[in-house]
């Protein structure tokens, strides 16, 4: 099993459930939306000299609205009760390829900063020496993540 796994400033853990069930635990760090609204607010004063400048195209353009999606969706990213979601759905998609395997959300243990998943042993996608040392073939691998997007 290859891993391509999306880590957006969490912490993740291997934890045990009380029935002994191996999970990895994606917890989201304290700070997090605190940068984010940090980010945002600094992102929002370019946003708005844009709005304004005739060079950035100004009125002509929707800065504000574009502004205004991108922080809809970066807030969306940041909720790991979403992210189980697209999980889920990720997992609907490609249920019946049989090299995709995305794990199983744990709903009683997942809330908007705790993502529980079931536990997959693998290798990351970037351990090359792991990979070649199985005897996987890295074309294939990039066929396959290309055709799976």
């Amino acid at each position: 099993m290859i891993f391509f796994c999306k880590v957006l400033r969490v912490n993740v853990h291997r934890a045990i459930l009380h029935n002994g069930e191996k999970v990895v635990l994606k917890i989201q760090r304290p700070s997090l939306k605190k940068l984010f609204e940090i980010d945002l607010r600094n992102l929002k004063l370019i946003t708005e000299y844009f709005q304004r400048s005739e060079t950035f195209g100004g009125p002509s353009r929707d800065w504000l609205g574009i502004y205004d999606e991108c922080s809809k969706i970066l807030y969306e990213e940041i909720d790991c009760i979403n992210e189980g979601k697209n999980a889920n759905r990720f997992r609907r998609h490609f249920c019946n390829i049989k090299w995709v395997c995305v794990p199983l959300v744990h709903w009683d243990y997942t809330s908007s900063k705790v993502l529980t998943l079931e536990y997959v042993p693998g290798i990351k996608i970037n351990d090359m020496e792991k990979i070649e040392a199985r005897g996987y073939n890295r074309s294939q691998i990039a066929s396959r993540v290309i055709e799976a997007y």
